[in-house]
This record gives structure tokens, C-alpha cells and sequence, in this order.
């Protein structure tokens, strides 16, 4: 939201003036108003994000596993490459 229609003299400062002026007009408990929607809608995100995220890193580690099984021996040069 934009301050371009609120007088000059109501207008925020910066972001430590508009932190103590809410805090002091509307109380502290105003900084956090609309965190709890915020969280309830974060919550059941996460949840499906990290689902996902540690199911699809399970398939891609099981296809890598079985993919080195039927790989081609590497040569001595190429082991000591990938050890170092």
C-alpha cells in the first residue's frame, strides 16, 4: 500500500518511524496482527514442501543406486580422479 494519498504530515518516515508509531497508536500486539492467518497458511505448505522434497530426493538416490549397479567399472585413473 502506497502513502501517496495520506497527508505529508501522517506519513511514515522510514521503517523504525512506522514501527514506533504503530506500536504506540494501535499497541504492540499490532505489529503482529494477521501473523496467525500468515502462520496457518505456512504450516500446511511446509508440510507438503518437505513431503515432497524428501520423497523425490528418496526416487533420485534409489535410480542413482541402481543406476551405479549396472554402470561400467571404472579405470584406475578415473577412481583416483573421483577420490581426490
Amino acid at each position: 500500500m502506497t502513502q501517496a494519498h495520506v497527508p505529508k504530515h501522517l506519513r511514515y518516515r522510514g521503517v523504525a518511524d512506522a514501527l514506533i508509531r504503530i506500536a504506540r497508536e494501535d499497541g504492540f500486539k499490532a505489529l503482529f496482527r494477521g501473523s496467525s492467518a500468515r502462520t496457518l497458511w505456512l504450516v500446511p505448505f511446509t508440510v507438503v514442501f518437505f513431503g515432497v522434497h524428501e520423497l523425490s530426493k528418496r526416487k533420485l538416490l534409489d535410480r542413482k543406486v541402481l543406476l551405479s549397479k549396472h554402470a561400467v567399472p571404472a579405470s584406475r585413473q578415473q577412481r583416483r580422479l573421483a577420490l581426490s
